[in-house]
Formats: structure tokens, C-alpha cells, sequence
């Protein structure tokens, strides 16, 4: 997009012109980026100076599908897009917000979710690669303004996957020389999370048979087991004597008083 207000799709090997048409009617600088399934998101100003976004199809740059007005601020909106979940996010210097949508096939096909508010007004936004984001804390982007974490609102200590789909990786699918050549390939994609995202084998655990039953058993539980019936014969148990008991002496009481005389006490103290 230039000073011309006209949207230009080119080919990158030869510069050739594919598709052109007519942007957003203020003078003001505007803002266009691809979706993953081959549209175009744009920002700029109208003649009132309002600020809005559009979506458009490749082959009708001049008829945006859908259009709206947002407000009346002056700073240049910046949109950046998230191929991964499908979200993009509305940045412009000097707000202190950020709105983010979600893009698909489904009228309106941009749908609005939320918008993040500071206490600051924001000077740049630049985003952070997936690779950055933390999966444990359910950050789904990260941007920096100040470092701002973007966090989804389930609570969960498990990986998850609709949340993390594939990433772009480092590895690139083509070379240079086939790029020039004129091939096209999907680029390479790898896990956000490579060690949460790998399935976790399943433990196979061996069943041994207790030690303790191949030893020698004791007397104890060599004897067969008595039954509660069973009435022990005379002969087997005998009685076991009692011990004798000795018989003592109670003391002879010849007075009221109760008083022995000491010929008749004992060297134990019996009363003889």
C-alpha cells in the first residue's frame, strides 16, 4: 500500500503486479496483512478521520466483505494475526487497548472476543514468537509493550492441544534455489510444547511372585489348624496341678482391746 491508497498483491520471484484495488478513503498511513486461508486484513481512516478495518478477498481488493468503524483516535492501527489459532489483534500508537477477533468462514467472519486495557498508552507492539509462549501457564501469545502475557481463561496443568495447535518451526520447506525456481511448498510446522505434546508410553508393570511364599514354613503353621468344635480329650491336656497354698494364721484376739501378747507372735509375725 502506498501513497496512492491502492492495495498491490505481488509475486515475490518477479515483482509482477497480481491483484490490485482501492484501499480505505483517509490520507492517513493504512495497514494490510494476509490470513491463513488467503484473504486480507486491512486498517486505515475514512474521510472523517475515523479509524476501521476490513476483510477482503485476493481477487476483489476494492469490495472489502465486511467493514466497521471503531472510534475516532488519531494513532495508526496495526493489526497482527496469529495463523495458528485464527485470532487477530487490532494495535494502535497511543491506545491504551488492543482488541482481538477471531477469523473464520462464519458471517461476520471477524468476531469479536475481547479487548486488553492499560493504565499506559502503548508506544510500539511488537509479537513474540509461539516458541516463547508458556504452555503450562495457558499463555496463547506474547507480545511486547512491557512485556504483556496473553493468557486464556481455562485453569489446567495438562497440555492442551486446541489451544496449541502446530506452529510455524525453524526449519525452512524450501531452498532458495527452489524457491526461485518457482516451487511453493506448506511451510514446516513443530509443537509449541515438544515435551508436553509427546505422548506419554504406558508404563507396563511386571508382576512377581511374592518372596515371602517360597520360604520354609514354621512349626506354628506346619500344626493343623484346631477346629472351635473340637473338645480336647483328658489324656492329650491334663490338668495342671494348682499351686498349694499356705494357710495363715489370723491373729487370736483375747481382749476387747486387741492386744496379743508378744509370746504368742511368731518370727514371721503369725500369731502362734
Amino acid at each position: 500500500m502506498i501513497q496512492d491508497k491502492k492495495i498491490r498483491i505481488l509475486d515475490t520471484r518477479s515483482g509482477e503486479v497480481l491483484h490490485e484495488g482501492m484501499g480505505h478513503e483517509g490520507v492517513k498511513p493504512q495497514r494490510a496483512i494476509f490470513v491463513r486461508d488467503g484473504r486480507v486484513i486491512t486498517t486505515g481512516f475514512t474521510k472523517r478521520s475515523e479509524r476501521l478495518y476490513s476483510l477482503r478477498a485476493p481477487d476483489n481488493l476494492s469490495q472489502p466483505i465486511i467493514e466497521e468503524e471503531l472510534d475516532t483516535s488519531n494513532g495508526v492501527l496495526f493489526p497482527f494475526y496469529d495463523e495458528d489459532t485464527g485470532l487477530v489483534y487490532l494495535c494502535g500508537k497511543g491506545d491504551c487497548a488492543i482488541r482481538y477477533y477471531e477469523v473464520n468462514q462464519e458471517y461476520p467472519y471477524m468476531h469479536y472476543i475481547n479487548t486488553y486495557t492499560t493504565s499506559e498508552p502503548q508506544r510500539a507492539v511488537g509479537f513474540q514468537s509461539k516458541r516463547g509462549v508458556s504452555s503450562e501457564e495457558n499463555e496463547i501469545n506474547r507480545w511486547a509493550e512491557r512485556m504483556v502475557l496473553r493468557t486464556s481463561s481455562r485453569f489446567a496443568r495438562i497440555f492442551k492441544h486446541d489451544l496449541y495447535p502446530d506452529t510455524r518451526s525453524t526449519i525452512p520447506a524450501l531452498t532458495a534455489e527452489e524457491f526461485m525456481d518457482g516451487k511453493n511448498a506448506v511451510p514446516n510446522t513443530m509443537p509449541v510444547n515438544p515435551a508436553a505434546a509427546q505422548a506419554k508410553p504406558k508404563v507396563q508393570v511386571a508382576k512377581k511372585a511374592n518372596i515371602l511364599n517360597q520360604l520354609a514354613p514354621t512349626a506354628a503353621e506346619s500344626a493343623p489348624a484346631r477346629s472351635y468344635t473340637e473338645q480336647p480329650s483328658p489324656q492329650s491336656n491334663p490338668p495342671s496341678p494348682r499351686p498349694q497354698q499356705h494357710q495363715q494364721h489370723r491373729p487370736v484376739i483375747d481382749d476387747d482391746m486387741g492386744i496379743v501378747p508378744m509370746s504368742q507372735v511368731g518370727v514371721d509375725g503369725s500369731v502362734v
